[in-house]
């Protein structure tokens, strides 16, 4: 009783025994940074993509003013 007072939420790790090991808490820490990385990375590439359609959007031409683009000159 004196445990559980002195841990509070922390018991709960007491109770668990074999079931919170050293070894199988790095595996789900491991999981977790691979998830949060992961996470990460589609977050970046959403903004990215949010980005470009933003930037794409705001330069588009009316439809009349489409560029003119010279070819190649040829030789005399």
């Amino acid at each position: 009783m004196l445990a559980r007072e002195e841990l509070g939420r922390d018991y709960i790790f007491v109770e668990m025994e074999d079931l919170a090991n050293p070894a199988d808490m790095f595996a789900d820490l491991e999981v977790v940074e691979c998830l949060d990385a992961r996470i990460d990375k589609l977050f970046k590439r959403l903004m990215m993509l949010k980005t470009f359609k933003s930037l794409s959007s705001s330069k588009s031409l009316p439809s009349g003013d489409v560029p003119k683009i010279s070819g190649p000159k040829e030789a005399a």
